[in-house]
């Protein structure tokens, strides 16, 4: 237990120990809400996971497009922050798959990246900003990128119309469920 007690801060282990009133048993409350916490996370992104690919399944099913995202069907316009969450996650789908790429398989992304050559004169970051964004990544990968929250905004009433009473409600084939109630738990 001493081990623990020197990661732990004196701020965080008295908050324990104001409901423990001993060190021995604010440590071990300590590690039970860690584990706590690494099982809630495990069960909520499994759930996330699930909603995610039920949503996706229903999209397709619906709209018979693949990559329904960065491609919508005309009856679907995104709201600036849904579009802002597919260009971000898209690049951070980029980000992924250049970081596993070799050095020689990087900078022969140049020709593309930097067509006139200007190697030189560009900073780094930005060099591999340009490397990244010349990179096509699947949509399942822009996919896995994309937070709850952007999932969650699909259920809100912006969509009721054309996702919601088109193919969203498919997901939950519970007949008592309303847009509303899913919106709102979540």
């Amino acid at each position: 237990m001493p081990e623990i007690e020197k990661l732990l801060s004196q701020e965080r282990l008295s908050t324990f120990m104001n409901l423990t009133k001993t060190r021995e048993s604010a440590i071990e409350l300590h590690q039970s809400t860690m584990s706590l916490g690494v099982a809630i996370s495990a069960v909520s992104g499994l759930i996330e996971i699930g909603l995610r690919n039920a949503v996706c399944h229903q999209m397709l099913v619906e709209f018979k497009i693949t990559d329904w995202l960065r491609k919508p069907p005309a009856s679907l316009r995104w709201g600036s922050l849904e579009m802002f969450s597919i260009k971000k996650a898209n690049s951070n789908a980029q980000r992924a798959a250049y970081s596993k790429l070799s050095g020689p398989e990087k900078s022969a992304l140049d020709a593309v990246a930097l067509p006139n050559g200007n190697y030189a004169k560009i900073k780094h970051r930005k060099l591999v900003q340009k490397r990244q964004s010349t990179l096509h990544v699947l949509e399942g990968q822009v996919i896995a990128q994309l937070t709850m929250h952007f999932w969650k905004r699909l259920f809100s009433q912006d969509y009721e119309k054309v996702l919601w009473k088109r193919a969203l409600k498919r997901v939950f084939p519970n007949k008592s469920i309303s847009r509303a109630n899913v919106a709102e738990k979540n």
